[in-house]
């Protein structure tokens, strides 16, 4: 029986190859039927795995297969790929990070997003591969990584359930913005980027860990990637936040950091170093350390110029108005 499972699933895997095949099997299938089948093999993955991940990566390259799975997307889908993050044995890790990559994939159809986004068991497997990368970095690094590319696709909407496991999220980040691998540190910030403006609770735990020096590290470095995420983080922090204000001031006590930012071409870099600005110049005495700088003159071009985003002439205009109300 599992040698003609076997050839049945390499038939399947070879008609999925072509647009074709998918556009024939994906009119006669029973689809909910044949998915569930399919995703049941996934517990025997030394004799099926690969051959299943590919046929249904194959149809997910089609439009009309994300449409149509809406209705049993959790069912069929969601829930036997949960058991799979939960329970694979070790010597299967190496087949989670195509599972997860899946997942995102699925996860460009925005129902299908949304599904993901409030589903509590898949933030607390997301949690669970988190606290395993802890102890088994070497093990479990391409599959962290892929799990958060999938977190901060589907956070970036607000949810009830991100709010409620914001807190736990946050305290897993400030770990992982520690570690040697330039791309987690990036993701973890995106991360947090969409989880912090959904929590105050999350937001207080981030600076009382001290996400603030943190960043405004990552400021100094990072690329165009790294410096949009690290840096609305920080203005999250920063507009709920005093202690983070304060920090801010404490640690980057001329602006430079923001200095800097504000002469970059990147206009939601731009815009968002001016939000951040705004926030901290509220502290008392925090604005003469600008006063022999040209932050009036920088603030002004931004505020009056001809930038596509709004968001740029805005905050320069905001921050520019609370600078020239603290002096």
């Amino acid at each position: 029986m599992p040698e003609i499972q076997k050839e049945c699933l390499s038939l399947l895997c070879l008609y999925s190859q072509t647009e074709y095949g998918r556009t024939l099997l994906l009119k006669n299938l029973d689809l909910p039927n044949s998915l569930e089948k399919l995703t049941g093999l996934l517990n025997q993955l030394d004799m099926f795995g690969v051959n299943v991940l590919e046929i249904i990566a194959n149809f997910t390259s089609a439009k009309r297969f994300k449409v149509a799975i809406r209705p049993y997307f959790k069912r069929v889908i969601l829930h036997p790929f949960l058991n799979l993050l939960k329970n694979v044995p070790t010597r299967n890790l190496h087949l989670l990070p195509q599972a997860v990559s899946l997942l995102g994939s699925m996860a460009e159809d925005s129902s299908v997003c949304k599904e993901m986004s409030d589903c509590k068991e898949l933030w607390n497997v997301c949690l669970f591969i988190m606290e395993e990368y802890k102890t088994k970095s070497s093990e479990y690094t391409d599959v962290l990584l892929a799990l958060l590319g999938l977190m901060v696709n589907i956070s970036f909407e607000q949810s009830s359930v991100i709010e409620e496991t914001a807190a736990d999220i946050t305290d897993k980040c400030l770990v992982l913005l520690c570690s040697a691998d330039g791309s987690i540190i990036t993701r973890s910030a995106g991360l947090l980027s969409h989880i912090l403006p959904q929590s105050t609770d999350a937001v207080n735990i981030a600076v009382n860990g001290g996400i603030v020096k943190i960043l405004l590290k990552m400021l100094k470095v990072g690329g165009q990637k790294t410096l949009r995420y690290a840096l609305k983080a920080l203005a999250t922090c920063a507009k709920n936040s005093q202690r983070a204000q304060e920090q801010v001031v404490q640690l980057d006590k001329k602006f430079k950091i923001f200095l800097k930012l504000l002469d970059l071409e990147d206009e939601m870099i731009v815009s968002l170093a001016a939000l951040c600005l705004g926030h901290c110049v509220e502290i008392p005495g925090a604005a003469t350390s600008l006063l022999s700088s040209d932050i009036v003159k920088v603030l002004l071009k931004h505020a009056g110029g001809d930038s596509k985003k709004t968001a740029v002439q805005q905050n320069a205009a905001i921050a520019l108005g609370k600078l020239c109300t603290s002096e």
